[in-house]
Parts: C-alpha cells; structure tokens; sequence
C-alpha cells in the first residue's frame, strides 16, 4: 500500500510540475508577444497641414491653394508612374525648407506580419530618386524609372521595398515594430 501511494503522490507531482511548466510557457510566450508588438496593429502617419494637388506635371505638382511645387529630383518626373497618384493621393505637406512630403500605403503582404494597416509619410523627392535608382539621396545620376512600378501593387509600395528605401534614406524602417 506504501509503494502504491508513493507512486500515486509521485504522479501527483509530475503532473502538477508539467501544469505549472506549461503555465509558465504560455504566460511567458504572452508577455513575450506583447512586448515585441506582435499583435496586429495599425501603424498610420500623418501630414502637417496637407494640402490638396489639383494637377501634376514632369516637373512639380500645382497645390489645391495655387503654388506649384517642384518634386524635389532635379529631373523630369513621366506623369505615368504608378507613385505619383500613390504618393499624392493623400495630399502634399510642404516643409520649412521647400521639400515635399506625402502618405503612402504600404503593403505589407506576410500574413505574420503583425502590420495590418501602415500608412507611411515619405520625402516625394527622395522617394522618385529611390525609384530612379539613384545610389544616394540627392546623388547626381540620371534617373532611370524602367522598374519603378514594380514595386506597387493595387494594396501600395510593397513592404520590401519601402524597407530597402528607408535604409537607403538613412531612416530605421524597424522604428515602426
């Protein structure tokens, strides 16, 4: 009777040391996703008094209040890239220092991305040189838009590389994580 109670307290034990094991695991897997923001979420930037674009052209865009605005790349911009609309739909912010920003959707397409919604506020000019493919921003080469639609699909700029723009900015494109 001894041996059988001792290995029925046994059983006990193992069995209540695995509950508590697994307790520990699933607590620790939730802190765990909590504190790396893997929840899904909405990540939305915004513009600093947007201003509307009434019409575009190779060299600027004329605002809703009548200025023009240049692109901010020192070459003609064709007006059938899929990013032009992309990037004024939203409207235009005009900085201090003359230089264009606009929203853009970005798509991020992994189904274990935790990133659901991502509207992401970009330079317009840095991002015509990036799809340019200019090797720096504000470089000298000519720009060469052969590829630039690629990078777009009817959801917006494709996760990757709006990445690869933000590292080629200069900006961490993991702040958003």
């Amino acid at each position: 009777m001894d041996g059988e109670r001792r290995q029925s307290n046994r059983g006990r034990v193992i069995a209540v040391g695995l509950g508590l094991a697994l307790a520990g695991m699933t607590i620790g897997a939730g802190w765990t996703c909590a504190s790396l923001a893997c929840m899904p979420r909405s990540v939305v930037e915004e513009l600093h008094g947007p201003v509307s674009v009434a019409d575009v052209s190779a060299h600027g865009m004329t605002l809703a209040d009548g200025r023009f605005q240049g692109w901010g790349a020192d070459e003609p911009v064709p007006l059938d890239l899929v990013a032009i609309p992309a990037l004024t739909v939203h409207g235009i912010e005009v900085d201090p220092a003359g230089r264009a920003f606009g929203l853009i959707d970005v798509h991020h397409w992994c189904g274990i991305d935790p990133i659901r919604k991502h509207v992401a506020r970009v330079d317009v000019g840095r991002v015509l040189e990036f799809l340019g493919g200019r090797a720096t921003p504000g470089g000298h080469e000519a720009l060469d838009f052969s590829g630039a639609d690629g990078h777009f699909t009817p959801y917006g700029w494709n996760v990757s590389s709006w990445w690869s723009f933000e590292e080629w900015s200069g900006s961490d494109p993991a702040r958003i994580y």
